[in-house]
């Protein structure tokens, strides 16, 4: 995550699609195609184990 996030209060829009998404309460089209830097949320997905194949994802929708 983001320096400055648990200091300040802050989270960027790929944290915040990445919590959402993790949640259940948006879909990984709906994460991926809303974010300003796919590449980076991908990654962050990836991390956590949760970018696959599209048939992983459509259990979040």
């Amino acid at each position: 995550m983001q320096t400055g996030q648990n200091k300040f209060g802050m989270q960027t829009l790929n944290q915040c699609l990445y919590d959402l998404y993790v949640k259940k309460q948006i879909s990984y089209d709906d994460c991926i195609g809303r974010s300003s830097n796919t590449e980076e949320l991908i990654q962050m997905l990836g991390r956590s184990g949760l970018a696959g194949s599209q048939a992983q994802h459509k259990e979040y929708r």
